[in-house]
């Protein structure tokens, strides 16, 4: 449970929770079917399931425009959710004052080490903005000795 916990819901990558709304979507759309009779009202609005489909017409259930929406949707929530767990995450590392927050304060090269020790390791492609930042801000000083970008040189 504890390797669920940490997958799903403390850091949650795209492509899992990609597949799950899709799984998700799958099941409410298989839900709604064994619910609502074909043909019924609500099953016609909700899922555009005919008792019998009209003449001409381009859908076939299960592949039709409403479950088309409800799969879109599901995606949809699953992104929200990635994202809100991501923003919880960033607003601890925030609590956690990564960089000293007293404005007289004036990081030195000897001081920017052991702060790139503490965020190297927390960040990737996904997951940890403010970490990933603190530590190309520090490579780019040690790289340049400098703390203005390359680009305002010119």
């Amino acid at each position: 449970m504890s390797v669920l916990r940490e997958i799903l819901w403390e850091r949650p990558r795209r492509a899992r929770i990609f597949l799950v709304a899709i799984a998700l979507a799958g099941m409410f759309v298989a839900l709604l079917t064994l619910v609502l009779p074909a043909g019924s009202p609500a099953a016609v609005l909700w899922l555009d399931h005919h008792a019998i489909p009209p003449s001409n017409y381009p859908f076939l259930y299960p592949f039709t425009i409403q479950n088309l929406t409800h799969l879109i949707l599901f995606i949809g929530l699953g992104e929200s959710f990635c994202r809100w767990r991501s923003a919880v995450r960033e607003r601890a590392m925030l609590a956690e004052g990564l960089l000293p927050q007293a404005y007289e304060v004036v990081l030195q090269a000897h001081d920017l080490p052991p702060i790139r020790a503490r965020v190297a390791q927390r960040h990737d492609g996904e997951q940890g903005f403010l970490p990933g930042l603190i530590d190309l801000c520090i490579l780019q000083f040690q790289a340049s000795r400098s703390a203005r970008s390359p680009a305002r040189w010119a």
